[in-house]
């Protein structure tokens, strides 16, 4: 039997048009072959008189994970051979803990499959919903044989949940340094890591689901909590006076829940990471340099200790200003590192400065600076051809830790060899992987966040100047004059 073009073209039209078309053994043998262009490499699989192979058997499955939490879920509906008669009416719903759930549509899926698909709105409430098929189902093989085995009650079912039923307790994953140790700060930071996402976090004064535990330093406090994410929140705390060690705990008294009003586990927390605080070096200033690094920006007692080393000027002395979240450049990193190896008395050399072909038009300033870098064996540049310094390049934190290292053990400083162990965004198969690995061990450059339980690097974020001083205080050991 062959089908005429304008029946293929009526067909599709019809089964596009809904289910309700297929109504006969006939359409369905037409659509099928419809959908196979006439084309069979085998036998025609519905040859006329059509063979009845027994009464049609079906099985109904879940189509996503379990359990779920959506409005609304689908089964998916298996028939042993092709059928004909199937309504929204051939099904209904077997529920448990369940309100007002519903079958909103009946759609046929691949008609080669013998597969029809079942939308149901889930209502309200928590618990069980099956999709199970009566024995008042009208459904029919082509040669007119009832399903089999009806009522049909063993497919799938969904659990359906509101809200966050799960019932394990929270817990605090870890409390870990967000700056590196030892530091003479006036302000550091901790990040608290939980289980998963809480709620009662007292993130106002007193702060009572903390507290600081110290040995020799006097006067430090909890002075903010901000959450990062629903699991995961930063406790800046004030270092006070004194040298010592600073840690956060979490007592037996916190108020923290988890979405289903679990309690947190696990407490008092007492095993976080440790700040050891050395203000040993010369008192720093009791106001702030410059106009816009108050005593409270967390890069403030690095910037006082550049400055008073005689390493910055600033980035403007008009009204003296630092620009601590000014991107550092290439050009700006030159001068950190010759006047870090050589002292503030050093000078860049005088012109020509030939080595270098980039275009110094930007800033004049810096073409000394970079042929005294290069002169000094602490850089080739950017690209040896042609030769470029590549000045206005802004300083990605893997790049700098290259700086960092060598401005700490010199430009022969041989780079040590990734393990990809350490953070959870360097994998060691990258060229620098050694280098933020052994800035990161040495204290040079903080960790910006965790995750998994590993700290993150952040590789191509690019480093401030406030970031660069932090830096530089620690390649070269520095303190207050």
């Amino acid at each position: 039997m062959k089908l005429e073009k304008f029946e293929i073209v009526f067909l599709i039209i019809s089964l596009l048009a809904g289910i309700a078309a297929i109504s006969s053994p006939e359409d369905h043998r037409k659509i099928v072959r419809a959908a196979s262009n006439n084309q069979y490499p085998y036998p025609d699989p519905y040859p006329d008189p059509y063979p009845d192979p027994g009464k049609p058997r079906l099985s109904i499955y879940r189509t996503s994970g379990n359990p779920v939490s959506s409005s609304t879920i689908t089964f998916q509906v298996f028939f042993s051979e092709p059928v004909i008669g199937v309504d929204v009416n051939d099904f209904v719903l077997f529920t448990a803990g369940i309100n007002g759930a519903s079958i909103l549509e009946l759609s046929l899926g691949n008609i080669m499959d013998n597969e029809y698909y079942v939308l149901v709105d889930t209502g309200t409430g928590t618990g069980t919903i099956r999709l199970d098929v009566p024995v008042t189902a009208s459904i029919k093989d082509m040669e007119d044989n009832n399903l089999a085995e009806l009522p049909y009650t063993n497919g799938e079912s969904y659990y359906v949940f509101r809200g966050y039923p799960d019932p394990t307790p929270p817990s605090v994953n870890s409390i870990d340094l967000v700056w590196l140790s030892p530091t003479s700060a006036s302000s550091v930071d901790f990040t608290i890591t939980f289980s998963e996402d809480v709620t009662g976090v007292s993130t106002s004064a007193p702060f009572n689901d903390f507290q600081l535990v110290t040995t020799g330093v006097s006067g430090a406090a909890i002075t903010a909590i901000t959450p990062v994410s629903a699991s995961v929140y930063t406790v800046s705390v004030n270092t006070g006076s004194g040298n010592g060690t600073i840690r956060l705990d979490m007592p037996v008294t916190a108020s923290i829940q988890d979405l289903s009003s679990n309690a947190l586990s696990g407490l008092p927390f007492t095993t976080g990471e440790v700040y050891s605080i050395d203000k040993s070096g010369g008192p720093l200033p009791s106001s702030p340099t410059f106009g816009d690094v108050p005593m409270n920006h967390p890069y403030w007692s690095d910037i006082e200790i550049l400055y008073a080393n005689g390493l910055t000027a600033g980035c403007s002395t008009e009204s003296l200003l630092f620009c601590p979240e000014q991107t550092m450049n290439r050009a700006q990193s030159a001068v950190f590192m010759v006047r870090s190896n050589f002292g503030n008395s050093y000078s860049p050399p005088p012109a020509p400065w030939t080595t270098f072909g980039d275009n110094f038009a930007p800033g004049p300033w810096a073409q000394p600076w970079a042929q005294g870098m290069f002169d000094a064996g602490l850089t080739a540049g950017c690209s040896t051809s042609p030769r470029l310094f590549c000045p206005w390049e802004e300083m990605p934190r893997f790049q700098a830790a290259v700086f960092g290292l060598r401005m700490k053990y010199g430009i022969s400083y041989p780079p040590p060899s990734g393990t990809g162990t350490v953070f959870a965004d360097v994998n060691g198969s990258e060229w620098y992987a050694g280098w933020v690995e052994k800035a990161y061990a040495e204290g040079m450059l903080p960790a910006c966040g965790s995750s998994g339980g590993k700290p993150l690097f952040c590789p191509n974020d690019l480093v401030s100047r406030g970031l660069g001083a932090y830096m530089i205080v620690r390649a070269k050991n520095l303190s207050m004059p």
